[in-house]
Formats: C-alpha cells, structure tokens, sequence
C-alpha cells in the first residue's frame, strides 16, 4: 500500500462517521439521471501517528506539524490537535485552529509516540515530522522522520543489524482494534526466518519496539517488510551506530514507496550539493573532487519468487547514463545486492533509476565524516502528486533533490513561510529532464516551511536532505492527501 493509499483509506474511515451512504444492491440498471458521480472533495479528517522520541537526556527532539493554507477547504471549522497515543480519554499537548500556523512542540527523550489529528478545514494536506539531535557517548547525529498514516504495508531498506549498529523496529497502533503484524526479512542469502517474526501483536493505542538484531543479527544490508495481517499500524525503524568506543550516527530510515519494476531513488550526497545563489535550480551538484571520507551505497533487493534483472540508470548534472557495472545487476530471488557508488556518483548529487523485470525495492546509505560523522538512507519515493509541506529544520542547511525520468522535465512552484505561517515568496523551480536538479532555499529564509506543488511534467520526485554540525539526514518528499474521492452511489428503488 502507498502512503497516499494509506492516507486515504484511514480518512475514508474517519469521514464515515459523520456521512453515510447506502449501496446500490438493486440487480436492475437505473437510467443515468438517477445515478450520482463519483466526486473528489476534501477529507473532514486526517490522523498522523509519529515514533517516540529517542532516549538519552543529551537528545533533543522537536515536532513539526502544519495543515498548509490554501487548498481545498472543508466548510467546517476544525483544529490542528496534538495528543500522547494511549488509551482515551488522553491530555491534548497542543492545538491551533489556522490554517497555515505551525504546530511546533519540544518532546522529552523516552516519552510514548504522538498522534497528530486534523479536522475540518485544516484536515487538507497535513503534515508532520519529528527531528531529534543525539549527542552523546552512545550516540550521535541527526535524525528526521515523517510521521505516517497507519496502513498494513510497509518496507525498510538498508537496514543495519551489524556489529556496532542497533536498529529497533517501532510499531505504533493509532487504532482501537489489536493489530497482529508479520516480519519478513530479506538478506544477502535469500529470505529470513526466524522464530518469533510472525503474529507479533500490537494493544490499541499502544506501541511496541523489536531490536531487529534479535530477527537476523550481523547484516549490514538487510530489508525488513512489516506487514499487518490484522489491523493496521505504522512502523519505523531506528538506527544507531558505534566505531569502536565512540558513536558514529543515527537514523530514522524512512520507508521506502515499496517493491515496484520502476524504482527512483534521490540520494543524500557525501558533500553538500550546493546551488550558488541561494533559491536558483541548480542540475548538479557540488564538488570539485571525490569526498576522501564519505561512502555511498546502493542496496537493492529482489522481494520475488524469480531472479531479477535490474538496470540502473544514474541521472547526474550533465543527464543520464548507464554505468558498466550497474547495467545488468542479477538478484537471486528474495536476495540482497549491494554495490559502491561512490566511484559513479564522485561524490556529487546524483539521481537513481531502476528498472527490473520483476517488484524490487533499494535504497541508498550515505556516511560522511564531515563536519562529523553521521548516516542517512535514502529511500525510494514516489512521484509528486499533490503539494508536500517541507519543513525547515532549525540550525540546519536544506537541500532538495529532484529528478524526472521525462526528457522534456518539468518544474515546481515553491512557496516559502515563515514559522508563524505567513508566506514569504513564491518562486518556480525548473527541474531539468532526465538529469538532476539541486535547490537550495535563500539564505536568509527564517525557520519555516516549504509547500512544493508540481506545476508542468510527470513524474517528479524528490528528497529533502538536511546538513548541520550535527550530522546529517534526509525525508522523502510525499504529497500530502488534500481530497478523497466520494463514490457514486445510487439510491434502492
């Protein structure tokens, strides 16, 4: 299932509360005037369930969370709410009631997860991600992660459970019905199946957290698939490392689009992709030579029963091309394949396309050491459909990455706010075909928020990668679900 599907189908559930229709069972066909259309109108609810923060007391996490102004609007007054997931009744943390206004709230290290509900007018388009700053002896970097609509699909790549790496798998069930989930794990040598990995159940309103290396320990590349057999939940996964005695990053991975014959992904340079000017589309990137201690990494998994056959394309500053030995990458079935990138891309901002003859799924893993050493994964995103909100993290720098397999390309109109809402400018990205497009907000945008909307062209995706002192981290870009569509019904005779 899709993030958008997801979104959608829990404010299909929401909405069924305050209208409901009846079927049309009736074996005969009405003439066309007495049938109504399916019509596309705005939700009069969205739920947004985001993981708890990590522990530690030198780790500092905040919430970001903003309904944008300007789409559709339901006619209904309605809140942007914050509130702890557990059980009802439940204290509200937070509240605004303007669309547009941001909902920003500092959260302690080890408190439970948060559910972010939208009603009403400001239902349309909401979005939410949480960022933490680890800093300490065990841990280190920076992290982002949106928050997510519950669904019963969801797929991680590049999933570390080596020596000196820890990941946790976060369940969060937002719902009032037990959900059982199952864990399917794929690595090096085909599908892994451990004993405990199947009818994990998880209490409403509740979460509970798995230390993968407990699944399938000492991989470093390995795909994890959370599937809800019952229910549905919303799941992501944490990654810490060490080197030797000191900490050397963390993670949120976001979840990748899923397994697909057609996968983008828009990787996290090792160097900072600059665009001079501040706020121009730049196609390219950034460095004049490799970076000495950065990597990157493209892993790539065959979630099928047949061998695939996957051909990469990179998309650079100059176009596309197809590297030697990436052409025809062979996966054995339910497998993980891992490849250097670093020799193709230089180190520079760089888009990657695949396509296989059968579902596979990646994702790219970029460590640098400067200014300190930190990770991030970089995941397949889906094309941009509707706007998605891009917050501006504070102290940090933004890049966005966009590409378009579409020769003739295309662009995006970029609206920029500041954190009390109020819209600042409006500028038009080009993003330029088959190659990819690097933009940079200008530097003297406050802390705020972007809304991208597509304007001209297909299939464009993006990534929002973030670069500090304190490390690194990047959040794909995801359109938000500003209208869900009414079915046309038909009254019994």
């Amino acid at each position: 299932m899709s993030y958008r599907s997801a979104a959608v189908a829990v404010v299909a559930v929401l909405a069924s509360a305050s209208a409901v229709t009846v079927a049309d069972r009736s074996s005969t066909t009405l003439p066309p005037a007495q049938r109504l259309t399916a019509e596309q109108v705005p939700p009069g609810a969205t739920a947004l369930t985001c993981p708890p923060p990590p522990s530690g007391a030198d780790t500092v996490t905040s919430l970001f969370a903003v309904s944008p102004a300007g789409g559709p609007q339901s006619s209904a007054p309605g809140a942007l709410d914050l509130a702890p997931l557990r059980l009802p009744p439940r204290p509200m943390l937070s509240s605004v009631t303007t669309a547009g206004e941001p909902l920003q709230r500092a959260l302690k290290p080890g408190t439970a997860g948060l559910l972010v509900g939208a009603s009403g007018e400001l239902a349309p388009g909401v979005s939410a991600v949480v960022s933490s700053v680890l800093a300490s002896l065990k841990t280190s970097g920076l992290a982002a992660s949106a928050c997510g609509a519950a669904a019963n699909d969801w797929w991680f790549s590049a999933v570390d459970t080596s020596v000196g790496a820890r990941s946790r798998l976060v369940l969060s069930n937002p719902t009032r019905a037990v959900a059982v989930v199952d864990l399917a794990l794929f690595g090096y040598n085909g599908p892994i199946e451990p004993a405990g990995a199947r009818g994990i159940t998880v209490a409403p309103f509740s979460e509970r957290t798995l230390d993968l290396s407990r699944f399938a320990p000492g991989s470093d590349a390995l795909t994890v698939n959370a599937h809800a057999s019952r229910g549905a939940v919303v799941a992501a996964v944490l990654t810490t490392k060490r080197r030797r005695v000191s900490a050397a990053g963390s993670e949120w991975i976001a979840p990748s689009a899923g397994p697909a014959t057609q996968v983008v992904i828009n990787p996290t340079p090792p160097l900072q992709a600059e665009a001079p000017g501040g706020g121009r589309d730049q196609p390219g990137g950034a460095a004049d030579v490799p970076p000495q201690d950065g990597k990157q990494r493209l892993v790539l998994t065959n979630t099928s029963r047949r061998e695939a056959l996957v051909h990469v394309r990179v998309f650079d500053a100059s176009g596309t091309f197809t590297p030697t030995q990436l052409a025809d990458v062979r996966i054995r079935p339910g497998s993980v394949v891992v490849e250097d990138l670093l020799p193709i891309t230089q180190g520079l901002a760089a888009g990657i396309r695949m396509n296989s003859n059968v579902p596979v799924t990646g994702a790219v893993t970029t460590i640098t050491a400067d200014p300190t050493e930190d990770f991030t994964v970089s995941t397949a995103s889906e094309a941009l459909t509707d706007p998605a909100v891009v917050p501006l993290l504070s102290d940090s720098d933004l890049t966005l990455l966009l590409t378009t397999p579409d020769p003739i390309g295309g662009s995006v109109r970029v609206a920029t706010f500041n954190d009390a809402g109020t819209r600042l400018r409006n500028q038009v990205v080009n993003v330029k075909g088959a190659a990819v497009t690097v933009w940079e907000p200008p530097e003297d945008t406050k802390p705020g928020y972007l809304v991208l909307s597509r304007r001209a062209g297909e299939a464009i995706s993006g990534m929002a990668s973030y670069r500090s002192p304190d490390g690194i981290t990047s959040v794909p870009l995801r359109s938000g679900v500003w209208s869900i569509t009414r079915p046309a019904v038909a009254p019994v005779p």
